[in-house]
């Protein structure tokens, strides 16, 4: 026994320790809104071993215990690379006797001769004092309250919008969140209306594991965001979104506590609620009358540039002119730009690509329309400047950006002298000629006859 655990002991000390040391952090974990009276706790977690912790002054919070000081440690060993995790805990107990918004400085501690800090700590209080000691003096109080029947404003969702009255073509912000007060295992439906009028992108969220603490109203919720969407309407008018539906499930408590072990043994099921959202109405304006020929169809504010992949060129040779729109707004829509050359410089349709990213603050990115030029006779030719208009809904009007004017020239190749060869087409000097030197042939087989002498 003793050699095999010598030999795990110099496997372990000559393995390669390949993990990177990792920054030092002290983070702080609390709960942003409590009632008065309640007793919460307030934890300092460093990732690092050793060191010397300073807590904070907690001013009008009141200290019934702590510090509680845990460790955690773990070790991996994972594609022959060793790695260690340790992490110290400072944990304090804290009752508030007084509404309010308080603001703890931060918690510090000095590792190697270095102060490491944590963010300040931001709890509001809400609820009275009298109120919270009625709580802390009767816990049979709160488990009667909490057996009732559930009311309509236990559970509830909202579809919030971050803006009820916008131009047709911007974007809003919808988010679908819920608000509890009950006990929640999970949600077995949700159904999303059909945004008439809208167009509608999902945006990504992060998996609701839990709910977090929030006040509303002078109430503690538990909420949590469930889906955001990004929504840009195609009609003026007043529109409606019509209600989210969602089953949740509810746990409730079956039959009554022990009266020595109290809710240890206790069973519980699972009952399914239907609840719905508010309808949400939007005011959608519509765009000026006086919309620009040039009008690209993107409602946000834009950016234009232009370039040309090269200022000379053989004869039938390719050249690249590129547009670029980059700025915010509904970027997807965007028309491709016009311009006029001249008819000795065939222009074919574009070639669009977009890197288009939609976040909460609606879509961002470029947008690029690549054109594919050939020069059929040489000489000097100019592209003219591109105009490209765009509606800007902070000014309320139509705004209007412009390339620069381009140039190039095409050289007339050594061998060219007879007609232009040209590539999946024909040289518009051969299209010059055609009626006289082409006839329509006679399509009939005609009649055919035996000669006498055969």
């Amino acid at each position: 026994m003793r050699i095999i655990l010598w030999h795990i002991y110099l496997l372990l000390a000559f393995l390669p320790f390949t993990g990177r040391a990792q920054e030092i952090a002290l983070t702080a974990d609390y709960p942003p809104v409590v009632k008065a009276g309640e007793q919460f706790p307030i934890s300092y977690t460093v990732n690092s071993s050793g060191g010397e912790f300073s807590a904070p002054q907690f001013g009008n919070l009141i200290k019934l215990m702590g510090p509680q000081t845990s460790y955690s440690s773990s070790t991996q060993l994972i594609n022959g690379k060793f790695s260690q995790q340790t992490s110290y805990t400072y944990t304090y107990y804290f009752q508030a006797d007084r509404q309010g918004k308080f603001v703890i400085a931060p918690a510090s501690i000095r590792i190697k001769n270095k102060d490491y800090y944590s963010d300040s700590v931001r709890i509001e209080v809400v609820g009275s004092a009298n109120a919270g000691a009625t709580n802390r003096n009767s816990d049979q109080n709160m488990k009667v309250a909490a057996e009732k029947q559930m009311s309509g404003s236990d559970l509830y969702i909202r579809l919030l919008v971050n803006r009820t009255e916008i131009y047709q073509g911007e974007y809003l912000v919808a988010t679908l969140k819920i608000y509890s007060k009950v006990d929640l295992s999970g949600l077995n439906e949700i159904k999303f209306p059909d945004f008439n009028g809208f167009l509608r992108e999902n945006l990504e969220v992060p998996p609701l594991n839990s709910l977090q603490r929030e006040n509303v109203n002078g109430v503690i919720y538990g909420t949590g965001i469930l889906q955001q969407f990004l929504l840009s309407p195609q009609v003026s008018g007043e529109l409606t979104i019509d209600p989210v539906e969602i089953t949740a499930l509810i746990q409730q408590k079956v039959g009554n506590s022990d009266p020595f072990f109290g809710d240890f043994f206790s069973s519980y099921q699972n009952v399914p609620k239907a609840i719905s959202s508010n309808p949400v109405r939007i005011r959608v304006k519509p765009l000026p009358l006086d919309k620009p020929s040039d009008f690209s169809g993107i409602v946000g504010k834009i950016d234009l540039k232009a370039s040309l992949s090269r200022d000379s060129a053989n004869v039938n040779d390719a050249l690249n002119f590129k547009i670029t729109v980059t700025g915010t707004g509904n970027l997807k829509l965007a028309g491709k730009p016009s311009f006029k050359m001249s008819p000795d410089v065939e222009v074919y349709e574009p070639k669009i690509t977009d890197n288009i990213k939609n976040g909460a603050n609606g879509a961002s990115g470029q947008k690029t329309f690549e054109y594919v030029l050939i020069p059929r006779h040489y000489g000097t030719y100019k592209i003219p400047p591109v105009t490209y208009t765009y509606f800007n809904p902070d000014s309320k009007k139509y705004e209007s950006l412009s390339t620069k004017e381009y140039s190039f020239y095409a050289r007339k190749v050594a061998d060219q002298g007879g007609p232009v060869t040209v590539y999946g087409g024909v040289s518009k000097e051969d299209v010059r000629y055609l009626g006289k030197d082409i006839r329509f042939i006679e399509s009939s087989p005609g009649n055919l006859e035996k000669p006498d002498d055969l």
